[in-house]
């Protein structure tokens, strides 16, 4: 999945005598793209509710720095067009290796693939905008006052 733009992350659960899969899930981790950089394990190992817990609190805070939420949503004529730092991100609708793709595009819910997520988690500061257009009967596109609007993006 790595390979396509999705990566993976494994939390292990096991007893903290049992070493048994320890080698399958550290390949595991190092084959999703999201290995545990600290200690001894690629993976995240969780021996304890609070261990499962602390899993989950770090890879969600992963996961959060490349999902935004738009303020505003093209409707079937309209279209979207994402920019990092002022450069144009490529929409990729079947999760590429880099570039961008809906979530939940009902809720307006965008993800960053690759490339462009390590951009952004790697600089707080760096500005991502979406420019959304809303297509006419006519097949104009713009919004209802007549001009381009961009959409603010929230992290989710």
């Amino acid at each position: 999945m790595y390979a396509q733009g999705v990566p993976t992350y494994v939390i292990g659960i096991a007893n903290a005598n049992d070493s048994t899969f320890s080698t399958v899930l550290n390949d595991m981790a190092q084959a999703g793209g999201r290995p545990l950089t600290s200690g001894s394990t690629s993976y995240y190992p969780a021996l304890s509710a609070s261990d499962l817990e602390a899993a989950l609190t770090a890879i969600r805070d992963q996961v959060g720095a490349c999902t935004y939420l738009t303020t505003s949503v093209p409707n079937a004529m309209g279209t979207i067009a994402l920019t990092i730092g002022g450069q144009t991100v490529p929409f990729e609708p079947d999760g590429g290796a880099s570039g961008w793709s809906w979530s939940s595009i009902s809720n307006g819910q965008i993800v960053l693939l690759g490339a462009a997520c390590e951009e952004v988690a790697g600089d707080a500061g760096v500005a991502v905008t979406a420019h959304v257009t809303c297509g006419t009967e006519a097949g104009t596109t713009t919004d209802a006052g007549g001009q381009p609007t961009d959409a603010t993006l929230d992290h989710e």
